[in-house]
């Protein structure tokens, strides 16, 4: 049989659907003004191992608190209810619907222990999945990447974790992060968004390194991951003066391609990234062995923070990432500049490369690593290929 579409706007329905649900998976989903259904119901469908019966509802919210008064599982913002079994499930796995995460904080009881669980049997049995959180600081949400299966992401009291292997095993990924309430996290795009009490909002750029992390990355001398796509966009421009650093504002991402590359023990010799284009000619090329001036903040007429010392490639055991500015190797610059800030500073600028396709080229100890780059069209234009297939999945 096939599935079923109809709109449903009588809650007294609620009570035959979830009865129904024994024999035959029910899913309930917002109504969409743009498509007959939303694509989170296509997603639950397609990890739905039986015929299904779709319905659309209009007042969403009213019917979540429904659900909730007849099955005792609540949800505020639902988008898509499951139904088995006579069970409501909410937020399940986007890739398996019978497997959904949950974080439980008692801080209020005097309980400041972490916990989180999860069921893959749609909540027949429960694990607690707490291993490597530590102890007597409390959970406050957990999410789960939508691309890579078993990457879940925890916010604490104090703090953000990763995991690996679907909450088995949890780790720090505090980085730069203060040590405040991560109240809630949301995963945009390639960007992982922490929402912090009293802090703010803090973006953890581009995660595509964390969806490439296996086994074997570990055991690599030298691991070069395929990075993102980037956009030929018009850059920022403050027009050679930046903000006085006394005004208020937030960094940006930055302007480019960003490429991740690992390296398991210090290099001693050179640590090469070069930029192909698709005729085969390297058009960018940096080396861990560059000569870096410095810049003498004695011989500038504008605050030194306008014009940073460049960095040079690392060739440092850890984890790296190079941020390519989209441009060819710049010419040199001209024998008689002009100080000051104001239209550049008698700077060159290089134009950006058109889009295409690109190739990195890592080399390590005398070994190349390669991984291809697109670079898009702004998707602001008339004519974007945003929709195309995820560039950073192997």
């Amino acid at each position: 049989m096939g599935n079923m579409f109809l709109r449903m706007d009588d809650k007294e329905v609620l009570e035959d659907l979830i009865s129904s649900s024994q024999n035959r998976p029910v899913i309930i989903f917002k109504h969409s003004t743009s498509c007959s259904i939303s694509a989170a119901a296509y997603r639950e469908m397609e990890h739905v191992d039986a015929d299904v019966r779709l319905v659309e509802v209009q007042n969403a919210r009213e019917v979540s608190r429904e659900i909730a008064n007849r099955t005792g599982v609540r949800h505020e913002s639902p988008q898509v209810i499951v139904l088995r079994n006579g069970k409501a499930i909410w937020n399940a796995s986007h890739f398996d619907v019978n497997e959904v995460y949950a974080a439980v904080e008692r801080h209020q009881l005097e309980d400041y222990e972490p916990y989180i669980y999860r069921t893959r049997d749609a909540g027949k049995t429960w694990q607690k999945i707490t291993n490597g959180l530590p102890a007597g600081v409390y959970v406050q949400t957990v999410k789960e990447d939508p691309k890579r299966r078993g990457l879940l992401f925890a916010g604490t009291e104090l703090g953000v974790y990763v995991s690996f292997d679907d909450g088995d095993h949890w780790q720090s990924l505090q980085l730069n992060l203060p040590a405040v309430s991560m109240r809630d996290l949301a995963i945009h795009g390639d960007d992982l968004i922490v929402a912090t009490h009293g802090r703010g909002f803090w973006v953890l750029d581009d995660i595509t390194p964390l969806r490439q992390l296996d086994d074997e990355t570990a055991k690599a001398a030298a691991v070069l991951f395929r990075p993102t796509k980037a956009y030929a966009s018009p850059p920022g421009s403050e027009y050679g003066t930046p903000l006085p650093r006394d005004e208020p504002f937030a960094e940006n991402p930055p302007y480019g391609a960003m490429i991740d590359y690992y390296l398991r023990t210090d290099v001693q010799g050179p640590v090469t990234l070069e930029i192909i284009d698709s005729s085969g000619e390297a058009i960018r090329r940096y080396s861990s062995e560059d000569r870096i001036t410095p810049v003498n903040p004695d011989t500038l007429d504008i605050p030194v923070s306008w014009r940073p010392t460049p960095e040079r490639l690392s060739a440092a055991a850890g984890m790296h990432r190079w941020v390519w500015d989209l441009r060819p190797t710049p010419p040199p610059p001209p024998a008689a500049s002009v100080p000051g800030g104001g239209q550049g500073g008698g700077r060159t600028f290089t134009p950006i490369v058109l889009p295409g396709t690109f190739t990195v080229r890592l080399t390590v100890n005398g070994k190349s690593y390669t991984q291809p780059l697109k670079v898009r069209c702004d998707p602001r234009g008339a004519k974007s290929d945003e929709g195309d297939e995820d560039d950073s999945k192997k």
